[in-house]
């Protein structure tokens, strides 16, 4: 990363990704909105927004197990390590890929592609 992360910086994003909660608002927009706001890098922004879904979804699944909402009866544990351990790699790589396209490509450029990418996927989903 390119420019260090300040503290005050650190909260502003974080308080960014816990109005995440509300319908509509992705976590990740909203955390690369916040961190562009303040002056950092596009790559930098797109890297710090994924390191900061460790802890938030890390912190979900915890909780969810641990407050049983997914039963011995529906999702044995091997399976539900299984998905966790594929989910996992495969989040990794395509981290790994966006940050490395987000390089060659002007950060405004990529974030017009990868929205339109989604907007094409969501329209394709209703038909």
């Amino acid at each position: 990363m390119g420019q260090k992360l300040k503290g005050k910086d650190a909260v502003i994003s974080g308080l960014a990704q816990g109005l995440s909660i509300l319908p509509g608002i992705s976590r990740s927009g909203i955390t690369m909105f916040a961190l562009l706001m303040l002056g950092y890098p596009g790559t930098d922004t797109l890297t710090l927004s994924f390191l900061m879904a460790i802890p938030a979804l890390s912190g979900f699944t915890f909780i969810d197990l641990c407050l049983g909402n997914y039963g011995e009866a529906f999702f044995p544990i091997h399976l539900i390590l299984l998905a966790i351990a594929v989910s996992f790699v495969s989040g990794l790589l395509t981290i790994k890929y966006f940050i490395k396209l987000s390089e060659k490509v002007d950060f405004k450029v990529f974030c017009w592609l990868v929205g339109a990418f989604m907007a094409l996927s969501s329209v394709f989903l209703l038909i």
